[in-house]
């Protein structure tokens, strides 16, 4: 249940992040700039997003290894148990 709890409050920061960043899009082409400022701002706000997404896509690979190797020692025990001596 707590994982499931945890999935939805990062699926919702994501969706979070994503709209934002959609509405930064939206706001940069609107907004009357010249082309260079323009490149130079998404390119901005394109480095951001990707540092945003690189950060969580590391903590959820963080987080999957942990979890197999919890289930790598729980299997090693459970067959250190039923092993016959």
């Amino acid at each position: 249940m707590a994982d499931r709890k945890t999935s939805s409050v990062e699926y919702f920061a994501l969706g979070f992040v994503a709209g934002m960043a959609v509405g930064a899009a939206v706001a940069l082409l609107t907004a009357p700039k010249s082309g260079r400022l323009l490149r130079r701002d998404l390119k901005r706000g394109l480095e951001d997003a990707s540092e945003t997404v690189k950060g969580k896509v590391e903590e959820r690979v963080t987080k999957i290894q942990d979890s197999l190797r919890d289930v790598e020692q729980a299997l090693k025990d459970a067959a250190q148990k039923i092993t016959p001596r």
